[in-house]
């Protein structure tokens, strides 16, 4: 192991195993494609919503809309939950940092390796549960 993964905490090396399949990008970069879409807005009578969306998707009441930051957080969490168990990667541009700095990696981890099927990352987890085991 690494010396910067000695020095790393546990909480931080799940974090860090985590984003080896999530990107978060909090500077919209016209010329990359993301995958998904965070953030909030403003209704016209000054209510805060917040949004998980495809970019190419517009903002829909009934699709992508979350009255309570919670709710927008839940489904971010349940799709990074799937991307990882796919073993694929997402791509998140987030407008929103209220919303990202939230993410419950250890708990993504605890989903991820109760369900999933991608061993690569079941494998990285335990190395990381041994060791904080032994310390």
């Amino acid at each position: 192991m690494s010396d910067t993964n000695q020095k790393l905490g546990t909480d931080e090396m799940i974090e860090k195993l985590c984003k080896q399949y999530v990107s978060i990008d909090d500077n919209f970069d016209g010329t990359k494609n993301y995958d998904l879409e965070v953030g909030s807005d403003t209704t016209a009578d000054d209510y805060e919503i917040y949004y998980v969306k495809e970019p190419r998707d517009n903002i829909d009441i009934r699709e992508n809309v979350y009255y309570y930051e919670s709710g927008a957080l839940e489904k971010l969490h349940e799709l990074i939950v799937e991307t990882i168990n796919d073993s694929h990667k997402i791509s998140i541009v987030s407008h929103d940092d209220t919303i990202t700095d939230q993410i419950d990696w250890e708990d993504i981890a605890g989903e991820v390796e109760s369900q999933s099927d991608n061993e690569d990352f079941i494998k990285a987890l335990n190395v990381i549960i041994e060791q904080e085991e032994s310390e």
